[in-house]
């Protein structure tokens, strides 16, 4: 896999209270949903940021398995609620765990605090240079911090099997962990031909 693919670019271009839509505009030609959770009666919002846990810094990721080769070309995700930038990676995870360091990361997307929604509603984001090139089977996971405030992420009431979701916080770095609900984010991936 590649490594340190970074980028700070980032289009916000479609806001709706569930995910899976993949905001309608924008997208290459045959580009599909490939990997998804849904938002169902039962998901709820859990905190991450910030102060959630004494003062440290909870992060959150969902793993997932490409089931389509192409082009990863976009993200979706229902997080938000913080007056600070919301820092959103795509990492590999070997394996089904997330790669412990963030220099890995194949794409950094920081979304400006301006930017960041209310919780409850999902953020589609493209990703940059026209997307990273994935083989169905290949193991990843979208990670979200907000390292100045306190956010909301939507656990999914149903269960995703090709990947699974994590947590850890600044003082454990090199520890993602499953958290205590064992319930996957809600999400989408959008991969292209």
């Amino acid at each position: 896999m590649r490594h340190a693919l970074l980028s700070l670019l980032c289009l916000v271009v479609f806001l709706a209270p569930s995910c899976g839509s993949g905001g309608g505009s924008g997208l290459p030609p045959g580009t599909k949903l490939d990997q998804y959770t849904t938002n169902t009666p039962g998901s709820r919002l859990v905190p991450f940021g910030r102060e959630v846990i004494g003062g440290r810094v909870l992060q959150l990721g969902q793993t997932f398995t490409v089931g389509l080769t192409g082009r990863l070309v976009a993200v979706d995700f229902i997080a938000g609620g913080a007056d600070s930038d919301l820092i959103v990676r795509i990492m590999p995870a070997p394996g089904g765990v997330i790669d412990e360091d963030p220099s890995h990361a194949l794409e950094v997307i920081r979304i400006l605090a301006v930017d960041v929604q209310p919780p409850g509603y999902g953020m589609f984001v493209r990703l940059s240079g026209g997307g990273l090139a994935v083989t169905a089977g290949d193991e990843l996971a979208i990670t979200f911090e907000h390292p100045d405030g306190v956010g909301r992420c939507m656990e999914s009431a149903v269960r995703y099997d090709r990947g699974a979701a994590f947590e850890r916080d600044n003082q454990n770095l090199t520890m993602w962990s499953p958290p205590a609900s064992n319930a996957d984010l809600v999400f989408g991936t959008y991969v292209a031909p």
